[in-house]
């Protein structure tokens, strides 16, 4: 019972910093404002009944509170960490509100976007929550890679996976392509950004693309955070990918133009 109330508060602590951050981004919308609260409400009661399950199997509840306290320090920092990122975003998207939503702006301020709202949102606030939320409970539990343990990464990567379905497909570099073909109708980033979005097709296949990306990532952070029992090196997986992987990809998606255009210019000559 000692361990029940022990991880009960600590439950309810979570749920009303969840109320407080979902107000604060739909203060002017109460209807959504409830229906995500008692969605995130249901979402971490579900995440607790199954760390209770997964104590059990791992050890028991004590072992799950001995193992809690080990790794206070690091969710300790981590928590503040996101809390700084958060009022950091906060304050920063309400300064440069009106200067974000133009194209023009945006594109002459490509390395000062980059720098103060890109590497913050992708480089720290992402990665920080999403392992804290799906990689954290799972390190806690484990403390080494067993059937088990593989059974939960595989879980957790695939909500992960799934989580990123409604990832954006497009981003504002395809919007500059747009203006300079002056195929822009307006000058709201936005708006212009969803009509990239739209036109560019695919879209299920590019979703379908972040949700296996997400499930690898999930993997890869899941085995090595438990196999080095470190929620740190979870994160640092997650900062090097998120980083990372947009200019990989890019590299790739050039390499696969260039290829294209190779091949076309061949048989444009010899057939």
């Amino acid at each position: 019972m000692d361990t029940l109330f022990f991880i009960e508060p600590f439950m309810l602590y979570v749920t009303g910093l969840v109320i407080i951050v979902v107000f604060l981004h739909n203060k002017s919308n109460f209807t959504g404002f409830w229906i995500k609260t008692v969605t995130y409400i249901f979402l971490i009661y579900g995440i607790g009944i199954c760390l209770f399950g997964l104590a059990y199997i791992a050890g028991g509840l004590d072992q799950l509170k001995t193992r809690f306290f080990q790794f206070l320090q690091s969710i300790s920092t981590i928590g503040c960490i996101i809390l700084a990122a958060f009022i950091y975003l906060k304050i920063m998207f309400k300064r440069f509100e009106d200067d974000l939503k133009s194209v023009d702006w945006v594109q002459k301020n490509v390395l000062k976007v980059t720098l103060l709202f890109t590497v913050p949102l992708i480089g720290i606030w992402a990665p920080f929550v999403e392992e804290m939320v799906y990689r954290a409970p799972l390190i806690l539990v484990f403390q080494s890679t067993t059937i088990y343990s593989w059974i939960a990464i595989l879980v957790s990567s695939a909500i992960f996976g799934i989580a990123h379905w409604s990832s954006p497909t497009a981003t504002m570099f395809d919007v500059f392509s747009e203006k300079e073909e002056g195929a822009l109708e307006t000058d709201d980033s936005i708006k212009e950004l969803k009509k990239v979005e739209e036109k560019k097709g695919n879209v299920i296949l590019r979703r379908v693309i972040n949700v296996i990306s997400g499930f690898t990532l999930g993997i890869l952070c899941g085995y090595y955070g438990i196999k080095y029992q470190s929620i740190w090196v979870a994160v640092g997986i997650h900062v090097a990918w998120n980083l990372l992987a947009p200019v990989i990809i890019g590299m790739v998606l050039l390499i696969i133009r260039l290829i294209i255009l190779f091949v076309k210019d061949q048989k444009e000559k010899y057939f």
